[in-house]
């Protein structure tokens, strides 16, 4: 399994460790 991540690869895992922590501050509050 080849692991090289590019500039674009970690500006996905970002893009989506975003919508993740939106989703998750968003089913948390009242």
């Amino acid at each position: 399994m080849c692991t090289s991540l590019t500039s674009r690869d970690f500006y996905i895992v970002h893009h989506e460790m975003g919508h993740i922590q939106h989703y998750l501050q968003y089913k948390s509050s009242p």
